[in-house]
């Protein structure tokens, strides 16, 4: 883990200095974190209100499973890990499930930021990494987190078969472990929707205060109004609802959430009939699922469309940072 990394981290219950063992770090107060394969795991234990994939990774045994799932080698790019294989089609919707046997090389997708320059950037919720490859290569220094630690010991191998280069922490996006303005951009896909309202507001929060001065939050949620999200909201009325289920937000509620908590904002579309879905992802799609994608990528030229597209970008620009404690 790169210097700067370990510097900025902080304990996610008190937020005092973390100091770095080969297998734990010790905070200010006490309090100790392991340090497993190399991936610190700076995650609390909520209790009943604890998420399975946290009590996993709290686990000293079920982390040592997790391991096996790298076994050290560097395989070719085109060597896709059938774990990512299996859990970006549950993730990403049935265009890419039906397709999932079709890919020979990591679906990485388009960022679309400029060019980083070295600016340090935060994936929230970075799973199997794709995003913070795609960040990588675009010149970012990145800092991938996710709560399940498995999926980080996936994306440190994917990085591994790409050559690039990424730090990954087990960690919970609503007590991020770094310190104040500690990232200059802080991203993230597929990740905030699936908290409650009240949930996601402090996941913003804390991005309001990791981020410096200035620094970029752009973070993808779902338009309640959009095209494909009215028939989602209908369908849930006679369906059980889960605690994994997409909370849908109106474009007002999405600025006025992200302003309090970030910093001026606005919205961007990032598509229509779905949420997940890349053009770049399309290129291996059944044709008829190619086609929708084509259709989304040509009305997300319309911004004035913003108000029904089903996937939105809120990007925001930050203000001083703002202590939640």
């Amino acid at each position: 883990m790169r210097p700067e990394v370990v510097a900025a981290l902080v304990c996610p219950r008190d937020r005092t200095r973390l100091s770095a063992t080969s297998d734990r770090l010790t905070c200010e107060q006490g309090h100790h974190f392991p340090v497993c394969g190399g991936i610190p795991v700076l995650v609390l234990d909520d209790g009943a209100a604890m998420h399975v994939s946290v009590a996993r990774a709290l686990d000293e045994d079920e982390r040592a499973e997790d391991l096996a799932l790298d076994d050290g080698a560097t395989p070719p790019p085109t060597a896709l890990h059938p774990f990512v294989r299996e859990i970006q089609g549950a993730t990403s919707g049935a265009m890419f499930h039906a397709a999932r046997d079709r890919f020979t090389t990591y679906p990485i997708p388009e960022l679309r930021l400029p060019d980083g320059e070295g600016r340090r950037l935060l994936d929230i919720g970075c799973a199997w990494g794709r995003w913070s490859v795609a960040a990588a290569r675009k010149g970012y220094r990145v800092t991938g987190i996710d709560h399940n630690f498995g999926r980080l010991v996936i994306a440190r191998r994917v990085c591994r078969q790409l050559g690039v280069e990424a730090d990954f922490l087990c960690a919970d996006a609503r007590r991020l472990p770094f310190a104040d303005g500690a990232f200059d951009v802080a991203f993230s896909y597929s990740v905030v929707q699936h908290f409650s309202k009240d949930q996601a507001r402090r996941i913003l929060a804390e991005v309001g205060r990791i981020l410096a001065a200035g620094g970029t939050g752009m973070i993808q949620m779902p338009n309640r109004y959009g095209i494909r999200s009215l028939y989602h909201q209908l369908r849930k009325t006679w369906t059980p609802a889960r605690p994994f289920d997409v909370r849908y937000w109106t474009p007002g509620e999405l600025l006025r959430a992200f302003e309090a908590a970030i910093g001026p904002s606005h919205l961007a579309i990032d598509g229509f009939f779905g949420l997940g879905i890349q053009a770049r992802d399309s290129e291996n799609f059944l044709p008829h699922h190619r086609a929708i994608v084509g259709l989304s990528e040509l009305l997300r030229r319309a911004p004035w469309l913003a108000p029904v597209a089903d996937s939105l970008y809120v990007h925001s620009t930050a203000r001083a940072p703002q202590s939640t404690t």
